[in-house]
């Protein structure tokens, strides 16, 4: 296995750890987490410093967001990891695609919160926007990586069968 595919495998096992802990968590509690008490209770307690549409003002858009997150890319990432562990050759295209998709999607959803305003924000400081956008970033920055990487080997391929 190269160190290409052990990263891609990383990337995909964090975000599936925190999809099915975090994520399910909120999912389950979105309309009632101030109500809610533990570690996780208190984790989105402190997001809602830069964004209360994950705690206390929850909005359809956040579950519509949430709810295809789990129910389609982390089953697109189980099934991107079996393409990479049994060295299938759709990895490349499957791998581009989810990483493009989930970049997208994080972009749009700061995107949504810029147009607004940053309305879900409560006092717009510089650390409101630090915990607004940091723990969003392994997730713009990972499915960066991986769809730039899928690309790479996509292009690297192409060029070789033109040149053939």
């Amino acid at each position: 296995m190269t160190a290409r595919d052990k990263a891609a495998l990383w990337f995909i096992a964090f975000f599936v750890t925190v999809a099915v802990t975090m994520e399910l968590y909120w999912l389950r509690h979105a309309f009632d987490l101030p109500r809610q008490t533990g570690w996780l209770a208190s984790g989105f307690r402190f997001y809602a410093i830069g964004d209360r549409g994950y705690y206390d003002q929850v909005g359809w858009f956040e579950v519509g967001l949430e709810s295809f997150h789990l129910c389609f890319t982390v089953p697109a990432y189980l099934w991107l990891a079996y393409a990479i562990i049994h060295r299938r050759a759709y990895r490349w295209p499957l791998q581009l695609c989810l990483g493009a998709y989930v970049a997208y999607s994080v972009i749009l959803y700061l995107t949504a919160k810029q147009v607004t305003g940053f309305a879900q924000m409560p006092v717009h400081t510089p650390g409101a926007f630090v915990i607004l956008v940091a723990p969003n970033l392994p997730w713009l920055l990972g499915s960066l990586w991986l769809a730039l990487d899928a690309g790479s080997v996509i292009l690297k391929t192409l060029r070789a069968v033109e040149e053939s």
